[in-house]
């Protein structure tokens, strides 16, 4: 929003973690009376986040990598399920160097509707050809947790101290690390 002069609220930008792009562009794009398109907006987003990752500082949640392990020993099937763009996502598996520990990826722009709908999370149930009521959600936003929760799927929520202020309580668990995540698949 800076190249329109404008920056965006942390309440309002945390309405919309795990929600869809274009709904969190169309909000802006009338919130702020953006002089572009919608989808003008939406690549603007993720091509400047592209952009910026390397040099972002992000890491790897702790527990990331002991839990994507554990569950790879255990034969257990790996989707990252994210309301992000392809490219985005594709750019944080190698950044963070974990391409060889996912099975599949499902990105927002695959489904109609984004979440909280259980859209996301019903087409990976069927990527991974697993019952939505065999799988484990793993959300750290209020959108995602219901959009798991919706799918009919287990959700553990993680109070991700970079997602902002999110209601990860409908969650069945809720956990303050990844590493947290082991104590119940053990």
């Amino acid at each position: 929003l800076q190249k329109y002069g404008c920056q965006i609220s942390t309440k309002l930008r945390e309405k919309f973690v795990g929600a869809s792009s274009r709904s969190l562009c169309e909000k802006l794009k009338t919130e702020y009376n953006l002089p572009t398109s919608v989808d003008e907006l939406i690549d603007l987003q993720w091509t400047t986040i592209i952009e910026l990752l390397p040099q972002s500082g992000i890491k790897a949640s702790v527990g990331l990598f002991e839990l994507l392990e554990f569950l790879k020993k255990q034969g257990k099937i790996i989707a990252i399920v994210s309301s992000s763009r392809k490219d985005f996502i594709d750019a944080v598996i190698d950044h963070l160097n974990i391409r060889d520990k996912i099975d599949f990826v499902i990105n927002g722009f695959q489904v109609k509707n984004g979440k909280p709908a259980p859209d996301i999370y019903l087409l990976a149930s069927e990527t991974c050809k697993i019952e939505p009521s065999n799988c484990i959600v793993i959300e750290d936003s209020t959108n995602g947790t219901k959009s798991g929760k919706n799918a009919g799927m287990t959700v553990i929520g993680y109070n991700n101290p970079t997602s902002g202020n999110q209601d990860i309580s409908s969650a069945d668990y809720i956990v303050n690390s990844l590493g947290d995540i082991l104590g119940f698949l053990k």
